[in-house]
């Protein structure tokens, strides 16, 4: 059985994405009627997935060198992917109570420690980043394409009793 490389990893990701994007494409909703001959909003983001899947599929096939490393050597190598796939998903869970600002500093914060363990990043350096990069974001989005991030329950519930 050949080795989980590096490079396999990842087109293995690129296919799971892929298809995952094109199911998540097909439920899209439409919220006007479209006009025949119109191709409709779920064109762009299948064309994408199917894509990402046959990036992923020539890949998965390409030759492997030498210079590719095994993924994860050990056990403390998949401890560390499930701890990062954990703290995803509580940064999901945490948007919806304490909005993308506060969720996003500390999901930054824990994730950038978790990948400079080698490095030995200060604490100092690691939040400034990740309050950079959070209010660089939101700014983008919320005041220069005006898209609405989450606020949270709690943020919100916060906000109304200090005013």
């Amino acid at each position: 059985m050949k080795k989980l490389t590096k490079s396999r990893c990842l087109a293995l990701f690129y296919i799971v994405f892929g298809i995952v994007l094109i199911y998540l494409s097909s439920q899209i909703k439409y919220m006007f009627a479209v006009t025949e001959g119109d191709i409709g909003p779920k064109a762009f983001p299948t064309c994408i997935g199917i894509g990402i899947v046959i990036c992923g599929i020539g890949k998965l096939f390409s030759r492997q060198t030498k210079a590719d490393k095994v993924f994860m050597k050990d056990k403390k190598g998949y401890l560390r992917l499930v701890a990062m796939f954990v703290l995803f998903v509580a940064y999901i869970l945490g948007l919806n109570y304490l909005g993308y600002i506060i969720s996003t500093i500390a999901f930054a914060a824990v994730l950038l420690k978790m990948l400079s363990a080698e490095q030995k990043l200060a604490w100092w350096k690691i939040l400034v980043f990740a309050v950079v990069m959070t209010l660089f974001s939101y700014f983008c989005f919320e005041k220069l394409i005006k898209v609405l991030l989450p606020q949270g329950k709690w943020t919100r519930m916060v906000i109304r009793a200090l005013r």
